[in-house]
């Protein structure tokens, strides 16, 4: 059974759907962030150790807890008529419809990218996580990418 935070709000008008969810792999998967954890109490314990400085012990803990915090922070997702936004702590990244131009589904969520093929420069594109809502979510974002003819490619069996 979901909890209440692990469900997906649905706000319609006469016009407009929007679809809202939040996921935290973290909470989702304990054993995987125990593991992280540790990974980053023994990398950071080898930096000290090897270096013998402060400062260069709380810098790598700094840049591995910047690395991994998609993976502990809460991530908000909406998808509304306007395009996909995804927030994690103050950043928001929004990709409007129109800018859209491929879809990679996998067996956890989806990237969507404004480049049309796989490139080192796309950084701007927005990795959607199921949280265990594949089937409604892949029914309400197909549509809205098959109407811009947006290309999609499944990297699994459905």
């Amino acid at each position: 059974m979901r909890s209440k935070k692990d469900r997906i709000t649905h706000s319609r008008n006469e016009d407009s759907r929007r679809i809202v969810w939040e996921v935290q792999p973290a909470a989702r998967h304990p054993v995987k962030a125990a593991c992280a954890v540790l990974m980053i109490g023994m990398i950071v314990g080898a930096v000290h150790q090897l270096t013998g400085e402060m400062l260069l012990t709380a810098i790598s803990l700094i840049l591995l807890l910047i690395s991994v915090s998609p993976f502990f922070q809460k991530t908000r997702f909406e998808v509304n008529d306007d395009g996909i936004l995804r927030q994690i702590l103050w950043f928001t990244r929004v990709l409007r419809w129109n800018e859209i131009k491929r879809c990679c589904i996998n067996k956890q969520g989806m990237y969507i990218s404004a480049f049309s093929s796989e490139t080192w420069k796309d950084t701007r594109g927005i990795n959607l996580l199921w949280n265990g809502h594949e089937e409604e979510l892949l029914a309400g974002i197909e549509k809205k990418l098959q109407k811009n003819q947006v290309r999609i490619v499944s990297r699994f069996q459905r």
